[in-house]
């Protein structure tokens, strides 16, 4: 299992914006947010400094990108609008027909 503990991290939130929390991530998947640090052994401390982490975005109208429309899409090219979507921050999308 690979664990990542971010620190420093500043969150906003819906109303508010926290400073100086802790994000740990084991694979991929951030499992607790505090604000102190854990004693937990960790692959790696990441001191970010107070930079901002923000969640990723989800797309609940998408029509196709980089030149393939989901109304002829293959599996193929669904992973393929996935994949470039990804890189773009956003974690889920919904096709629209």
């Amino acid at each position: 299992m690979k664990s990542i503990l971010l620190k420093n991290v500043s969150d906003p939130l819906m109303n508010e914006k926290t400073a100086n929390i802790s994000l740990l991530v084991d694979n991929g998947i951030i499992n607790e947010i505090n604000s102190q640090s854990r004693s937990r052994e960790v692959d790696a401390v990441i001191d970010l400094a107070e930079q901002t982490v923000f969640t990723g975005f989800i797309d609940i109208h998408n029509h196709g990108a980089v030149g393939v429309d989901v109304n002829s899409a293959t599996a193929d090219d669904l992973r393929k609008v996935s994949q470039f979507l990804a890189a773009q921050g956003v974690t889920a999308w919904l096709p629209t027909f």
